[in-house]
């Protein structure tokens, strides 16, 4: 499922952002899916946004020169990914709540994953 999600989140994107955005929205959207599903899991704010931001840098990691016009058509593509990714990682933890939740237990604990923006 999360495949199938994630290949379509590729083929909203394609040519407008490249696979690091591609990461970062799927692990925004696994996060927000389990805070919104997960008991003693919340998203920090300040963490979240400075991720998202992510969305106005180019593959060098440098700011994108962007017009106003073209900043909201980035901000209406990301958010949309965002939405399908989150949906789709629902649709996941609905199969199996509990396997669902431990696995984000073991990942927050692993301290390996990027992208983190839950709060400690």
């Amino acid at each position: 499922m999360d495949l199938a999600v994630t290949d379509a989140v590729r083929s909203v994107l394609t040519g407008r952002f490249d696979e690091g955005h591609v990461a970062m929205l799927q692990a925004l959207g696994h996060q927000q899916a389990v805070a919104a599903t997960c008991r003693g899991f919340s998203i920090d704010p300040k963490a979240y946004a400075d991720e998202f931001d992510l969305i106005y840098d180019g593959v060098d990691g440098k700011p994108r020169a962007l017009s106003p016009a073209q900043r909201v058509e980035v901000e209406r593509t990301a958010t949309l990914a965002l939405g399908m990714m989150f949906g789709g990682q629902v649709a996941i933890a609905a199969n199996s709540h509990e396997a669902f939740c431990s696995a984000a237990v073991r990942e927050r604990a692993s301290g390996a994953a990027k992208h983190l923006v839950w709060k400690s």
